[in-house]
Order: C-alpha cells, then sequence, then structure tokens
C-alpha cells in the first residue's frame, strides 16, 4: 500500500487537501463537494469536523478569502458551513412520489 503524505499534511487538513486544493484558485475544476467529502472522511471518526474547519479558515485565512467564484467558491461555502456546525444536505426532486401526488 503506497500513503501519500503531503508537505501540507495536518489533524485539521489530513493530506492537505484542502490547501492544495485551494491554492489553484479559480483553476479548480470541481466538483467541490467530492473534495469536501475526501476531507472529511480522511479526519476519521473521532474529528469535530466544525471544529476542523474552523482550523482551516484561520489558518489558510478563509474568512478574508478572494473570491474566485466557481467551484472554488462553493467549497469555501461548504467549509465555512461546517465551521458553524450546519449540515449540508442533498434534497432528492421529483421521482414517483411527486408523479403520484400529481395525479391525486
Amino acid at each position: 500500500m503506497v500513503i501519500y503524505i503531503s508537505e501540507y499534511d495536518s489533524p485539521e487538513d489530513p493530506q492537505g487537501i484542502l490547501k492544495q486544493t485551494l491554492a489553484m484558485g479559480s483553476e479548480f475544476p470541481g466538483p467541490a463537494a467530492d473534495v469536501f467529502l475526501a476531507w472529511t472522511l480522511r479526519l476519521g471518526l473521532d474529528s469535530n469536523v466544525a471544529e476542523a474547519a474552523r482550523a482551516v479558515i484561520r489558518d489558510y485565512h478563509l474568512d478574508t478569502a478572494e473570491d474566485h467564484g466557481g467551484e472554488h467558491a462553493k467549497l469555501v461555502t461548504l467549509i465555512r458551513e461546517a465551521a458553524k456546525g450546519q449540515t449540508v444536505t442533498a434534497r432528492r426532486r421529483g421521482g414517483a412520489r411527486g408523479r403520484n401526488r400529481s395525479q391525486s
């Protein structure tokens, strides 16, 4: 097994995934949600995501970060929401349930 250790590795950013992604700025192609998910999974089950996100915001100066738009901005938004302890959930739209209601 090969384990990649980045020079940016820290307890709040295992393997430096956020540091390296954020450094790309507007060139980051995304998807932001995938990077965010990978980061949270690398934190581990015993980690507090909100505390780690606050540390990332502080250490990477995301509170005053330039808005690059696109996927970069989405990633920063996800990190900021995590720092507030907010849960980001995706809602499924439509499907059989929605179709059945319209037929009633």
